[in-house]
């Protein structure tokens, strides 16, 4: 298969990406990395929904995550509250005192 080939994805996946805390803030402003801006590119073959997150960002009382996905139509970074995801793919580092969040985001 080819990079660029498209995957045939359930479209009710929703894709969580963990990034690092200074990732998000970039978000925030408006700038994502070149690895962000790709995974966002794939994603829209995928046809799934996919939201960018930090530890900072879950919401366990709630069971939710504040996360951020790119309006295409806007052209801007967005916010707005999720549930947690289907597939987690973490791309940022957590620091050991995190851990117990992710566990409790894996187990949900």
């Amino acid at each position: 298969m080819k990079a660029t080939e498209s995957v045939d994805i359930s479209h009710d996946a929703i894709v969580g990406v963990l990034l690092t805390k200074r990732n998000i803030r970039y978000l925030k402003k408006g700038l994502a990395n070149k690895r962000i801006l790709l995974l966002h590119q794939a994603n829209k073959k995928a046809k799934t929904t996919m939201y960018f997150f930090s530890i900072d960002n879950i919401r366990l009382r709630h069971l939710t995550i504040e996360g951020f996905y790119y309006d295409d139509e806007s052209k801007r970074w967005l916010s707005k509250s999720f549930p947690f995801p289907t597939v987690l793919y973490k791309r940022g580092g957590v620091f050991k005192s995190e851990k117990k969040n992710i566990v409790a985001l894996s187990k949900s």
